[in-house]
């Protein structure tokens, strides 16, 4: 089975975005906006989202965790295509690695070791690694990932807006990496206003929506989520989830091919 190279660096919510922001995107069926403005700061906001998402702090105090996903690419009126299995694992500050298999046989991957970072070809036994530009953004996503970061403290800059789409009222965080590079693009999030849980992220065109929670560990976290890019509908959903696991540092090296 054969997986398109966009297809197969998409998953997980941390997958989505890194596929985003890494591969770039195209047109989808995005709602239209009802933008307002509004005078809630970013700190009340963040308390919200902390209490919902982290109760009791088990998510803030842990230094790794390894996540399980299956992506698989939704078609109208086509049967869908077969499924890819990404293990995600991160250990804090600043090491992530993300493998791709299809059929048990790893595909592709992103592997972030501190200030390094590799896109890796397994078929081609190739290893490419990031430029500057994709290795910011992709340490500023890598920063949305580790338990004891706030978006305050990761983003440059940050625009709140309210944001009405199809009855549904958010704040809209327009968040910038770096607000004097125009190559790096702008991250919004989309945080509901009744429950203060992310429903939704945007990259560029790149849509990332979250139709389900779970509760893992005392946190809630996305389980079931959907990207749409350049019109392709990718559903991942969340099969295992464990935090503080002991992650050997060689994870976060890329393969020596021979």
């Amino acid at each position: 089975m054969k997986m398109s190279r966009r297809n197969r660096l998409a998953s997980g919510l941390t997958g989505l975005l890194l596929g985003a922001s890494l591969l770039g995107g195209g047109c989808n069926s995005f709602l239209s906006e009802d933008i307002y403005p509004v005078s809630t700061p970013i700190g009340e906001i963040e308390t919200g989202m902390r209490k919902a998402l982290d109760p009791d702090g088990r998510y803030a105090s842990a230094k790794s965790y390894v996540q399980r996903q299956v992506s698989q690419e939704v078609r109208w009126l086509e049967d869908n295509e077969g499924e890819v299995l990404t293990d995600v694992k991160f250990v804090s500050p600043d090491k992530l690695s993300m493998v791709n298999y299809v059929d048990n046989e790893p595909q592709s991957g992103v592997i972030i070791g501190g200030d390094r970072g590799w896109l890796v070809d397994y078929p081609a036994k190739r290893v490419t690694p990031l430029n500057e530009d994709r290795m910011r953004l992709v340490k500023t996503l890598t920063l949305i990932a580790n338990p004891d970061s706030r978006l305050s403290q990761v983003f440059e800059d940050i625009k709140i807006e309210g944001c009405r789409m199809d009855d549904k009222e958010y704040y809209k965080l327009i968040c910038k990496i770096d607000k004097d590079n125009p190559g790096i693009p702008t991250l919004n999030i989309y945080v509901d206003k009744e429950d203060f849980l992310i429903r939704m992220y945007r990259i560029g065109e790149t849509v990332s929506k979250v139709v389900r929670y779970g509760r893992h560990e005392g946190v809630m976290i996305p389980v079931e989520i959907e990207t749409d890019v350049d019109g392709r509908k990718t559903r991942v959903t969340v099969v295992d989830y464990k935090l503080d696991v002991k992650i050997p540092a060689d994870e976060f090296y890329p393969p020596i091919f021979r």
